[in-house]
């Protein structure tokens, strides 16, 4: 899965399957918690041999606070933490509540879009531009993909639990 959303190579390259499961297995499986890692991943240009070198030198200090392996017992983080709620503005918070209320996916976009001025929701985006904003938010903090083709919004099933704040 991390190797296919970092588009790092072939999964039969041992190598880089053993780097993948290493990371995965301290994200402790956690498909959300992986696709963020692979969002910071992308977004650094790293390789995942680079990550994790970065990782034992002690760099990333969210990764090492979100090692949800078994050997973390005393893991004091909520999942929020893990997808960084705290860093969102009110408009993606606000998005992402409306969001978290419709079928995961795919979630056309011109709902989203037209019923902007509709949504008694303080921070909610209410022109095309406050709404790709709030969209570049979510997308950048991996909460949510977007289809281009189809312009569909994607969201991780677990995201799509009301927002937890």
């Amino acid at each position: 899965f991390l190797i296919k959303l970092t588009s790092h190579g072939e999964e039969e390259d041992h190598q880089l399957h053993q780097e993948a499961t290493e990371i995965a297995k301290r994200l402790g499986g956690l498909p959300l918690a992986i696709t963020q890692m692979a969002g910071i991943i992308n977004r650094r240009a790293l390789s995942l041999a680079e990550f994790l070198d970065q990782v034992q030198q002690g760099k990333f200090e969210e990764f090492h606070s979100l090692q949800l392996g078994p050997q973390m017992r005393d893991y004091k983080h909520s999942l929020a933490s893990v997808w960084a709620f705290e860093q969102l503005q009110a408009g993606p918070l606000a998005l992402l509540d409306v969001i978290s209320l419709l079928d995961p996916g795919p979630i056309g976009e011109e709902i989203l879009r037209r019923g902007g001025q509709k949504v008694k929701l303080k921070g909610y985006p209410r022109t095309p531009d406050e709404y790709l904003d709030a969209r570049s938010a979510l997308i950048h903090s991996s909460l949510i993909t977007k289809n281009s083709k189809s312009a569909a919004l994607l969201v991780h099933r677990f995201t799509a639990l009301p927002a937890i704040r």
